[in-house]
């Protein structure tokens, strides 16, 4: 067992102090403190707030998980982490396995006052680990500790519920590899629910690799067809077909101000429908048979470095979308995005939950996937990709690095008005 002696009055002190900041900072989001933190012989659910290993802190939970496995006796499968790109800290919680995790570590615990609330004392356990964080807190030449404060696993839990991050929909392709099965001369795939955000599906390998490859060969390779690209930010679109004009929220004439439709126009429009005789697609939406897909917008999302005409290396950010809903009026039911290159995750909120309240909902999209909006979906819930280069999804897989990325979004005009008295979501109609 690691003691407290084993480290200088010098060295403890410093710890001390470096703990009691990081007890500050939690006592921003939960206070009093007295309400969630516990003792050791508490009988209730017990975890720990790791102070120093949230996101905001430079540490990633799959790295937090790694050193809790690898210092403490405490087992994968006997304990969860909760997080957010939010919070500078994490929670470690029991599992259904067990009610407390304070009697698998190794190490003493040391009493702390809580700044600012009286005769209220936190117990916290300095596990000495390699150094996780890259940035933030990173220890540099001072100790390389985590402080574990012993917490009410429950009531943090319930506190924070609402800013802790979901698991990322769809991490589970990463772990085990599932391919859409094929039976003899017709490729057989799937549409999935996604039943978290109602009227959301995904179809994984929508397009095979080679109809991938030529078709970002076309769009983006050495020999790409020169595109007329309006510049919005953090991305490049360019519009086939129809023009979709933003700001204004309207939709031109066929053939107005548009690239000359490309190669796989026509037969990706034929699998959209589910009337590809090579594919059928089980579980798709009925609807989608008679719909017009003839809207196409290429957004083309660029990770690498920009040169500018001085032949200079611009430093920009990494590019993403805006939470937003598509325009009601323009469009019909339907809104279909076909991923190229890197993966992304989408985020979605609902109408009445905006992100800034509650932690939304991300939907990892894979490569030649196809993810589609319908109803409540399409209408009500806005969806948008952050501006970030790395993904963290889940605590037991590592951080995901973004690459150049090319979405085909298809949508069918709207040949109707739009009434918003009868939308099914006023709140972000833009009809009449």
């Amino acid at each position: 067992m690691a003691s407290l002696m084993d480290y200088s009055p010098k060295e403890l002190a410093k710890a001390r102090s470096r703990c009691r900041k990081w007890i500050m900072c939690l006592a921003r989001y939960l206070s009093p403190l007295a309400l969630y933190t516990a003792t050791p012989d508490s009988e209730e659910s017990l975890g720990f707030i790791a102070l120093n290993a949230g996101v905001q802190a430079g540490a990633t939970p799959f790295d937090l998980r790694q050193v809790i496995l690898a210092h403490t006796q405490v087992k994968s499968d006997e304990m969860r982490i909760y997080f957010s790109s939010l919070l500078p800290f994490a929670l470690v919680s029991p599992s259904d396995k067990l009610k407390t995790l304070t009697s698998l570590l190794n190490v003493d615990p040391m009493e702390i006052e809580v700044p600012n609330e009286s005769s209220v004392v936190a117990v916290v356990y300095m596990i000495p680990v390699p150094n996780i964080w890259k940035s933030g807190s990173s220890p540099n030449r001072s100790l390389s500790v985590l402080y574990m404060l012993c917490c009410k696993a429950d009531a943090v839990f319930h506190a924070l519920q609402h800013i802790f991050q979901p698991i990322t929909i769809g991490t589970e392709k990463l772990l085990h590899f599932s391919k859409n099965q094929s039976c003899k001369d017709t490729n057989m795939l799937s549409c999935k629910s996604i039943t978290e955000v109602p009227g959301l599906f995904i179809v994984d390998d929508f397009i095979t690799q080679d109809e991938h490859d030529a078709i970002w060969d076309e769009l983006k390779g050495p020999t790409a067809t020169i595109l007329e690209k309006e510049n919005l930010s953090r991305r490049y679109v360019a519009h086939f077909n129809r023009r979709f004009y933003y700001g204004v929220n309207k939709l031109g004439n066929v053939g107005e101000s548009v690239n000359e439709n490309p190669h796989f126009y026509n037969w990706m429009r034929s699998r959209l429908r589910n009337e590809d005789s090579s594919y059928e697609i089980h579980d798709y939406p009925s609807f989608t048979k008679s719909c017009t897909f003839d809207q196409l917008t290429v957004n083309f999302y660029d990770y690498d470095s920009k040169t500018t005409t001085e032949g200079t290396v611009a430093t920009v950010g990494p590019p993403g979308i805006a939470p937003h809903v598509d325009a009601h009026s323009p469009f019909t039911d339907g809104i279909f995005i076909i991923s190229l290159g890197s993966h992304t995750v989408m985020e979605f909120s609902r109408y009445d939950k905006p992100p800034e309240a509650t932690a939304p909902i991300g939907v990892l999209l894979s490569p030649k996937s196809l993810i589609l909006m319908t109803g409540e979906a399409r209408y009500a819930w806005t969806h948008g990709i952050a501006e970030k280069r790395v993904d963290i999804l889940a605590d037991f897989l590592p951080p995901l690095h973004r690459g150049d990325r090319i979405s085909l979004t298809w949508r069918c005009g709207n040949n109707e008005v739009h009434k918003r008295e009868d939308c099914m979501c006023k709140e972000f109609c833009d009809g009449v």
